[in-house]
């Protein structure tokens, strides 16, 4: 059936959505490199791929199937296992023995691998070389023929059709005992480039001849020398000798891989299974309702799927079902293939109406065409069980080529994905690679999201999206799909996906704009689309505080991402009057009865105390009361004064008269001394100044010492007068 493409094609979806994983090899018998899991049944090949979207084609060979013509067992030549991958640059081989015990020199183990292009009879080489008397089947004639050289000791060869070796010297192998391992490696400009088309492979192991590497010949001409091949005998459940293979001398097995269809051009499949429908809603009817798709990942129109093979029985001749899908089958372009257990069931309880009838059903009954039972690999009666099971597909080949698993389901190398519940089915969005991890390759559909006979389209790059795996490029950033994984989303990078988080353009990560906030620091900022701290003494996305005041000038960074506040001290001067000042960034008024920024005088003595606020932002003075006492005196003022002390002695007294008189007393520290008695006039009159105040003259004794004061001014003045008159003298 055909449904509307909404992706160009598959190859261009794919190179989109290129992953940058690889497979790299090194060529030197380690088997380090090879790391996927091997199968579960002898004698069969599966497509195993892991998280990185890396992919090998392993081989598990039944041991001990080798011919024992030259020894019994040849344990050097008893293939058991073969693993293929490949890079942009090189097709590598994995051959594992049972136990090399020889490495170079005669008898060496000697690995052919054919490579056939074109799975066309008669377009190229049936013999295998080095004289080995092998042939592959008609159909995979091989372009090209890989062929080691431990026997001489030589690089391998890579002979065309017509035996040239075109291999320049530029293929590779080595070989190890200890690890019972060969590996080859030969360049994809060898044998064409990495091809459009699928190869097929054809494989066989002989002993070589220590002088031309030709294999051992076991006998006459019409005897294959082949001592193991690569084979099923076209039934996997086939365990015989290799002889049976070889006894006509024709290896008829031959496995195909795709490379073409991997962006690392490793082996990928070219169809999948794309949605599983394992619990029917109620009244769809189980099992008749189950529900199974196929994706057709070729690119090509029409592609033919005949003896494709579906079941849920993971090992070979088990109990459980196998189907193989009849000749004639094809699925379109870009397409899928839907098949249903019961066609009639389905149709009549409408559980999903509008959508296409089933290509194909396991109902003998119905007239839609019918899958066909696969006996070589397991019996009739394919059933998904509700709590748990898988569902492989196999190629007409036996290789499994893809694994879906849920609940207790369980494959080498597959991670089952839990149960989605009654009614929902899980698909793969188309195209996507494979990663064995049904966890990440499907997506839970409930039941009004189940589209039977549709698919489900990877989305563009710039639209939107929830969960990676709705992209074409498997990264959802900034919700929506990107072209690179773009910082992984985190929102304090400087990288984005969106026009709203910072690109300029959905779907193409790019640096969002300068300055912009980033990181987890407040002064961390975008430059150039890196994370780095703003420069000190700037702002920052997070540092944009511009407020500017006496007491809070702007935030800026201080250069380790961290943002300054720069506030002024505490107790900086600010506002209007003396007593106001800074506070964490606010200006207030200085409380009562402490110093403030403009009232600092913090002289503190006997009569002055520091200086203080009064709460309403005015200074006030601290004096002690006038009068107090201090060390000096008393205060007053603030300042402390001394008081008076006693005063020098005064001057003597004057002389006595000639007659019987007394001298005069000395002066206070604030008066004259007194003068001395004059003589006694007898019979005069007592003079009432009776005391002399040391200058000659007497004042009356009743006077104060204010009235003294004033008379000594007046007799100073009078002496002044004095002096200035003519002397006289008496007669």
């Amino acid at each position: 059936m055909k449904h509307h493409v909404i992706f160009p094609t598959l190859t261009a979806c794919l190179l989109c959505s290129a992953a940058l994983w690889a497979h790299p090899v090194t060529v030197d018998a380690n088997p380090a490199d090879w790391t996927m899991a091997a199968p579960l049944n002898l004698n069969t090949g599966h497509l195993a791929r892991n998280a990185g979207l890396e992919g090998e084609y392993v081989w598990a060979d039944n041991a001990g199937d080798e011919r024992t013509n030259f020894a019994n067992p040849d344990t050097r030549i008893d293939l058991t296992e073969l693993r293929v991958t490949s890079t942009a640059t090189h097709l590598y081989f994995l051959v594992r023995m049972t136990d090399i015990d020889l490495e170079t020199g005669n008898g060496a183990p000697q690995v052919q691998i054919a490579i056939d292009q074109d799975l066309t009879p008669g377009s190229g080489q049936l013999y295998f070389g080095m004289l080995s008397d092998t042939m592959t089947a008609p159909a995979v004639a091989f372009e090209y023929l890989v062929a080691t050289r431990f026997g001489t000791s030589n690089l391998p060869v890579v002979y065309d059709s017509s035996f040239t070796d075109v291999s320049g010297g530029q293929a590779t192998a080595a070989i190890s005992a200890a690890n019972d391992v060969i590996e080859i490696g030969v360049p994809w400009s060898v044998i064409g480039n990495v091809p459009a088309v699928p190869l097929h492979f054809t494989v066989i192991s002989c002993r070589a001849s220590n002088n031309s590497d030709e294999a051992w010949d076991i006998g006459a001409g019409g005897t294959s020398d082949a001592l193991d091949v690569l084979t099923n005998y076209l039934d996997p459940g086939d365990l015989s000798n290799s002889w049976v293979e070889v006894s006509d001398q024709t290896v008829d097995y031959y496995f195909q891989l795709w490379f073409h269809l991997d962006p690392d051009t490793e082996p990928s499949p070219p169809v999948v299974i794309n949605e599983v429908l394992y619990n029917p809603p109620t009244g769809c009817g189980d099992p008749g309702g189950e529900i199974q798709e196929l994706f057709n990942r070729t690119g090509l129109a029409n592609f033919p799927v005949q003896g494709f093979i579906l079941t849920d029985e993971e090992t070979v001749d088990g109990a459980e079902g196998a189907y193989a899908l009849p000749p004639g089958a094809t699925i379109g372009l870009d397409d899928v293939l839907l098949v249903v257990t019961n066609a009639t069931e389905y149709a009549t309880q409408n559980c999903y109406a509008g959508h296409p009838a089933p290509d194909y059903d396991r109902n003998l009954q119905s007239s839609t065409p019918d899958l066909v039972v696969a006996p070589l690999w397991a019996s009739t009666g394919l059933t998904l069980a509700n709590g748990g099971d898988e569902l492989l597909l196999l190629d007409p080949l036996f290789t499994v080529i893809d694994v879906v698993a849920w609940q207790s389901g369980t494959y080498p190398g597959v991670i089952s994905i839990p149960d989605v519940g009654n009614g929902h089915s899980f698909e793969r969005y188309q195209p996507r690679e494979d990663s064995n991890d049904c966890t990440v390759d499907m997506v839970d559909h409930a039941t009004a999201d189940i589209t039977p006979g549709a698919v489900l389209w990877v989305k563009a790059l710039g639209l939107g999206c929830s969960d990676p795996i709705e992209c074409g490029s498997l990264f959802c950033v900034d919700s929506v799909c990107c072209d690179s994984a773009c910082g992984s989303g985190n929102t304090t990078d400087c990288v984005a996906c969106s026009i709203a988080a910072g690109a300029t353009t959905d779907g193409s990560c790019g640096p969002i704009a300068n300055a912009t906030a980033c990181g987890d620091m407040l002064c961390d900022e975008c430059s150039a689309g890196s994370c780095i701290n703003t420069p000190a003494n700037t702002q920052g996305p997070g540092c944009t505080d511009g407020t500017n005041t006496d007491c809070d000038n702007p935030d800026t960074c201080d250069g380790a991402g961290s943002c300054v506040s720069n506030l002024e001290p505490n107790g900086t001067g600010c506002g209007d009057t003396v007593c106001d000042e800074c506070d964490t960034g606010s200006c207030v008024t200085t409380p009562s009865g402490v110093a403030g920024p403009g009232c600092d005088d913090a002289t503190d003595d006997d009569c002055t105390n520091p200086e203080t606020c009064d709460g309403a932002g005015s200074c006030q003075v601290n004096h002690e009361l006038d009068g107090t006492p201090c060390t000096d005196g008393e205060c007053s003022g603030g300042v402390c004064e001394g008081v008076g002390g006693v005063g020098g002695a005064g001057g003597g007294g004057g002389a006595g008269g000639n007659t019987s008189a007394s001298s005069g007393t000395g002066g206070s520290g604030l008066t004259s001394g007194g003068g001395g008695a004059p003589p006694i006039d007898p019979g005069a009159q007592a003079n009432p100044i009776d005391q002399d105040e040391g200058c000659g003259c007497r004042l009356p004794a009743s006077r104060s010492s204010s009235t003294r004061w004033a008379w000594l001014a007046l007799l100073g003045g009078l002496l002044v007068l004095r002096r200035g008159r003519p002397s006289r003298r008496h007669p």
